[in-house]
């Protein structure tokens, strides 16, 4: 939706902000920044003259990492209280 309509909606909302001019095959073209929610993050290149898009670029984000949370037992607290409540 992003390269055909250019534009924000509600349900997906996008900031748009200019970044820089470039050269395209087709000519100038101008490169805009765009942000949306959950770190989603392009560039859309857009013909200067005709304001038809070019391109789009965008980083696919990698896949999660799951970080393995590490639980250490005070096992010599647990001895000790089984042994006091088994004596």
């Amino acid at each position: 939706m992003l390269g055909v309509f250019a534009a924000s909606f509600p349900p997906y909302p996008l900031t748009f902000s200019y970044l820089a001019e470039g050269d395209a095959p087709e000519g100038k073209a101008d490169i805009l920044d765009v942000a949306g929610p959950n770190n989603f993050s392009a560039r859309l290149v857009v013909q200067r003259d005709t304001h038809l898009p070019v391109m789009l670029m965008w980083q696919v984000p990698g896949p999660r990492r799951r970080t393995r949370s590490r639980c250490q037992w005070n096992t010599a607290s647990i001895t000790a209280t089984s042994a006091t409540s088994t004596a």
